[in-house]
């Protein structure tokens, strides 16, 4: 209230923003007659002219007017789109490392190219991040003429390219790729086996279109690269089979916990977990699940029929796992049940051509190619009677949080961020500011029409629809899931309202349902895939319907963007494209032009809501379909009290509410402006609840995201061969080190040191023995010791290396580094897991998990690097040119081996909630070159930097 009130007097920080850019906005208007005198050449080299300005001292920021100027008038002539003064603002604010939120139809893909020309004069990579493969190469080729009039090389990346074609892509001044893809290619090159195998080159700018999608939406979810880990899937079919003979009471929430708690035990009192699962037991229940948070608890009766039904003893008397594989078999019988219980054929997943694809909950996109981890997936196809693929162990992995925070400079655009401006700024320090419409918003908004059950509610919606078709009026239904709007698309049918259907089974057809949806009587049923990217423009779009009729005729599509473009045809089939383009393009806006007129006086597109989604944000995009550029719109939402939302979150309050305001019948409706506020604040629950998910996953992170940089430092600079020399003398130093601290307790004399043992140790370990006698080092005591050690050992290398010639050593050092390095990396990942899965559990002693997983991953970092330096520095002396050849050979086959992208499903990621929600705020250490090797190492384990991370 008192900030609303303050805003109002003083004026919102975007206000003020947008303010502060007027001056620069006044000096790029006064230079448009300027630049319009330049020719198409001039034009180009203003570039080079910048370039040499930059590089002798001029600021980017004092050359934006010109550039910005420059860039303007390029897309004109390129593309016919002058920016609109709001679009040069919002360049601005994209430039300035900030979040733009513009509003659908505002024109973020033309934005965007004044940005990326002003950074590529300081030589920098621009990578402008989008949400799908077809956005990537559509916005590619697009805005291409306007980059390459500016001097500008463009490309794009699509999923399935090869190795060569990504490097290419990545080579350009401006490369357009999906968050998933630039995601996987830093992952993969941090296991590249040469740097010929890198494509990616340094992370120096990203504009990431749709931001709240990827940074919000998509942060649940770590990009994780696996292997198959060879374990067996018979497993997960036993403990599918079980399922259905298992009973389980199920609450929606823990309200309805609570009820059945009052009904059973007759108090208001808590009731602890054992008493309810008892409770539940008397009632012949084997367990219970609660939808709201996803938790499965079973009772004693359960795990009796569990071990029956699978014919094995799981658990002792007193309730302790019988042996090793009781822990995995709970593992699989939990996800059995989480995949039949949590998972919905085409909802959550759908079944292609025998496999389990993955929906995308916040775009209803098919991810083929990528696998829930941890066990679900398989538990999932089980579920389905499909043959199970090999279960996967993490190769490599990280959060969108932390890949985005290593580029040197962000900044995003979206049509809704201010609901999450908050989050922006506290994770990804990247402030939000709110752009001005080119033109007045003429959208009306009504309120929420409620009902009591999701029957009425759609054949409300089916009834408003064909009322609306009746008048010619374009309609977009918006649905949360493939399930709805197919049940939607036959009661349509039954009713005879011709209309098309978007979800994820017929994508194939997304640009051309999307680009007509603003026709008159135009009916479109879609998931939340129209909801980005896309424009839907009243009356059609000429522009597609041109060049879908050039397809038909056989034209190269190469050739029809060339004459679709406002640059001069250069070849005789370039001037017949170009002349062919002008004349269909003049037929169909006839057309659409009439079109146009009758939708707007019908009062234009009307968006109908068929379910609130948990996040306000994904709403506020299906409402921004319509409206766009001033038009008229109008939306409104229809909602069941049974709808997934309302049952979790909110549907007791409403119906008391509803109650107050008079009580209804099945089929009649409610709206008020109270009950859509209680369905926001409904809203508000889930995002604040989804947001301590998001938080949880990288103060995780963070603790690995510190471990990640070292070994990814290390890494690439053996990779590229930078000091592979010093490398493995500073490994046989840390190798001296851990063996003398494992041998010779502190504070003791040379005469008591094990120096036998410790050349005993050194002969089984490296094949040879050092002469060690305790009389020698009296007075130089234990750095005279040390010192005798490394030089031997660096005396036996030296021979070493002369027996195998300078050059094959080092090629041989360096394969060994890499794939100990490799081997030891999977295998401590593998760990974490293991360790994040179990340290949850430390919440019922009393321990935060955040704090026992931070301290337990750093000694176990610690020791990894240990072991890692000892093993490199055994193979390099002990290993025989066969061994190591053999084992290389082992090596590249793994490493040619595919990955496969995995989601993970489990406690505090993905679409689960997590058990228990750390409070402990994770600083983020990177290790400095600066830091001493006898100084405490900056990561935390308590160790010597040179025997922990250096």
């Amino acid at each position: 209230m008192i900030k609303s009130l303050l805003n109002k007097i003083f004026g919102t920080y975007s206000d003020k923003q947008v303010k502060k850019l007027e001056s620069i906005l006044e000096q790029i208007n006064s230079l448009e007659e300027t630049i319009k005198l330049l020719s198409d050449e001039e034009l180009k080299l203003k570039r080079s002219e910048f370039m040499k300005r930059h590089s002798q001292g001029e600021s980017l920021e004092s050359l934006m007017p010109e550039a910005f100027a420059v860039a303007r008038e390029a897309s004109f002539r390129t593309l016919g789109m002058r920016h609109f003064d709001v679009q040069i603002i919002g360049g601005a604010v994209l430039f300035g490392g900030n979040i733009a939120e513009m509003s659908t139809g505002e024109g973020k893909t033309l934005v965007a190219v004044l940005p990326v020309y002003l950074q590529s004069i300081a030589g920098t990579h621009v990578h402008v991040v989008t949400v799908n493969d077809y956005l990537a190469k559509r916005d590619a080729e697009w805005m291409g003429p306007a980059y390459e009039a500016l001097g500008l090389k463009v490309g794009f990346i699509q999923s399935g390219m090869e190795h060569e074609e990504r490097k290419a892509g990545y080579a350009c001044d401006v490369v357009y790729i999906t968050n998933n893809e630039i995601g996987f290619d830093y992952l993969r090159d941090n296991m590249a086996i040469s740097p010929e195998h890198q494509v990616q080159g340094k992370l120096e700018y990203a504009i990431i279109d749709e931001v709240d999608s990827v940074l919000i939406d998509e942060a649940r979810t770590p990009l994780i690269i696996s292997g198959p880990s060879g374990k067996s899937s018979d497993k997960y079919y036993k403990c599918d089979k079980v399922i259905p003979s298992t009973k389980l009471k199920i609450f929606d929430n823990y309200e309805e916990e609570q009820q059945y708690k009052i009904k059973k035990f007759n108090t208001t009192q808590d009731i602890d977990e054992g008493n309810l699962l008892d409770a539940l037991d008397e009632d012949k229940f084997h367990g219970k699940i609660v939808r709201k948070d996803r938790s499965i608890s079973l009772t004693a009766s359960g795990q009796q029929h569990l071990e029956r039904a699978l014919g094995i003893e799981l658990y002792t008397e007193d309730n302790e796992f019988k042996n090793f594989e009781t822990g995995e078999w709970q593992h699989h019988i939990n996800q059995a049940i989480r995949a039949h219980y949590f998972f919905t054929k085409d909802v959550d997943y759908v079944v292609k051509d025998g496999q389990v694809i993955i929906v995308d909950e916040f775009t209803g996109r098919l991810m083929p190619g990528r696998r829930w981890s941890d066990g679900l997936h398989q538990a999932v196809e089980a579920k389905e009677g499909l043959k199970i693929k090999r279960e996967n162990q993490t190769l490599a992995t990280i959060t969108f949080q932390n890949f985005f925070k290593l580029y040197e400079k962000l900044a995003g655009m979206t049509g809704t961020a201010m609901t999450e401006q908050g989050e922006f700024h506290k994770i990804y320090n990247l402030p939000v500011v709110e752009i001005p419409t080119n033109r007045p918003l003429a959208r009306k908004q009504d309120p929420d029409a409620v009902y009591l059950s999701q029957k009425a509610k759609y054949d409300a919606v089916v009834e408003t629809v064909k009322e609306l078709n009746e008048k010619g009026v374009p309609v977009l239904v918006g649905t949360r899931s493939i399930e709805v709007s197919e049940d939607l698309s036959k009661l349509l049918k039954r009713r005879g309202v011709k209309h098309n259907i978007l979800n994820a089974k017929h994508h194939l057809r997304e640009a051309e349902i999307v680009s007509q949806a603003g026709r008159a009587k135009a009916v479109t049923i879609s998931t939340n895939m129209a909801g980005r990217g896309t424009d839907i423009v009243l009356g059609g779009n000429p522009e597609y319907l041109t060049r879908e009729d050039m397809e038909r005729k056989g034209y190269d599509h190469k050739l029809i963007i060339k004459a679709a473009s406002k640059s001069p045809a250069e070849t005789d089939e370039e001037k017949e494209a170009k002349k062919e383009y002008e004349r269909l393009l003049e037929k169909y806006k006839k057309i659409t032009d009439e079109e146009h007129n009758k939708v707007i006086e019908a009062g234009g597109l009307h968006v109908l809501g068929t379910e609130r989604h948990e996040s306000r944000r994904v709403d506020n995009q299906l409402r921004g379909r319509c409206g766009r550029q001033g038009d008229p719109g109008y939306s409104k939402f229809f909602v069941a009290l049974d709808d997934e939302l309302m049952r979790l979150f909110g549907g007791d309050r409403i119906i008391g509410m509803m109650d107050k305001l008079g009580g209804m019948e099945e089929d009649e409706k409610i709206e008020h402006t109270l009950i859509s506020r209680a369905i926001s604040n409904s809203q508000k629950r889930v995002e604040g609840m989804n947001f301590d998910i998001r938080k949880q996953l990288l103060e995780y992170d963070d603790v690995m995201d510190m471990q990640r940089k070292t070994i990814y430092h290390h890494r690439n600079r053996i990779l590229r061969g930078e000091n592979v020399e010093e490398e493995i003398l500073g490994f046989i130093e840390d190798y001296t080190e851990i063996l003398l601290d494992e041998f010779i307790p502190p504070k003791t004399h040379p005469e008591e040191w094990p120096t036998s043992k410790i050349s005993d140790e050194i002969l089984n370990s490296l094949g040879f023995r050092i002469q060690i006698k305790n009389e020698d080092f009296q007075l130089s005591g234990y750095e005279g010791l040390r010192s005798h050690i490394e030089d031997n050992l660096k005396e036996k290398l030296e021979s070493r290396k002369k027996s195998l010639g300078e050059k094959e050593f080092e090629h041989i050092a360096r394969m060994i580094l890499l794939q100990i390095i490799d081997t030891r990396w999977k295998d401590h990942l593998y760990e974490l897991d293991q360790l994040k899965e179990g340290v949850s559990f430390r919440a019922y002693g009393q321990k935060d998990p955040l704090v026992e997983y931070k301290r337990e991953s750093y000694h176990a970092f610690a020791e990894m690097m240990d072991n890692l330096k000892k093993e490199v520095t055994v193979y390099l002396f002990r290993a025989s040119g066969n061994i190591i050849n053999a084992r290389l050979t082992g090596y590249r086959e793994e490493r040619a081996t595919r990955e496969v992208p995995t989601l993970p499903i489990g406690p505090g990621l993905g679409r689960e909630r997590a058990s228990t929600p750390g409070k402990t705020t994770v600083q983020q250490r990177i290790v400095d070159n600066k830091t001493g090797k006898n100084q405490p190492c900056p990561c935390g384990s308590g160790k010597k930097y040179r025997h922990c991370c250096g």
